[in-house]
């Protein structure tokens, strides 16, 4: 029987690992349609996986979620500002799921920590920029994996958000150069995730 659940739980995994390959396929080419798909069929997989294979349900998350904020950028850019918050809300829950590479011990300083940090400070940039005024709702999704204070008015939720993805922006950076276990490659990420998003709120000012 062991024998068995380790041949199942081997294909679960396969299956898994070639649905990830498939939705980067589908969001480099911006077909949406084909990636929400996979995404549907991962989450019926993240739970056959969360508790066995770390690795693989963070992996699994991420793609999730780049998945969410590759399709809100785009309806940002076709002028289809008004589904952006489903997919941030949406990339917001996915990344609830993983918070513990926050606030665990074993991985707060971790590669993989620093990955979903910036993950979650894009997600947070990319919700700062939204037309928040008919619906504050995603504040009550920010509140599930961050400390932001509660508050009643667009402009300043706006303003908390992206004070916070600088927060975020910045902690990587600073976390990138103060662990051994950090790769170049990553540490270059750090520091160029960080620029852009000064550059970008320099432009805008």
């Amino acid at each position: 029987q062991d024998e068995v659940d380790k041949d199942l739980l081997w294909m679960r995994e396969r299956k898994a690992d070639l649905h990830l390959k498939m939705m980067k396929s589908a969001c480099l080419q911006n077909n949406f349609g084909v990636a929400s798909k996979i995404v549907g069929r991962l989450d019926a997989e993240y739970v056959n996986v969360t508790d066995t294979n770390e690795k693989l349900s963070q992996k699994m998350c991420a793609y999730t979620t780049r998945y969410y904020l590759k399709q809100a950028k785009y309806n940002l850019t076709e002028k289809m500002e008004h589904n952006n918050i489903k997919y941030l809300q949406a990339a917001l829950q996915t990344l609830t799921e993983q918070s513990y590479l926050i606030t665990n011990d074993k991985w707060c300083n971790s590669v993989e920590s620093l990955k979903y940090r910036l993950l979650l400070a894009e997600t947070l940039d990319m919700t700062s920029q939204c037309d928040l005024s008919d619906d504050l709702s995603v504040m009550d999704y920010i509140r599930e994996v961050t400390d932001i204070r509660q508050v009643t008015d667009s402009v300043e939720a706006s303003d908390v958000i992206e004070k916070k993805s600088f927060h975020y922006f910045q902690e990587v950076a600073k976390l990138a150069f103060g662990e051994n276990n950090i790769t170049l490659k990553m540490q270059y990420k750090a520091l160029m995730s960080l620029a852009e998003f000064c550059d970008h709120h320099l432009k805008k000012a």
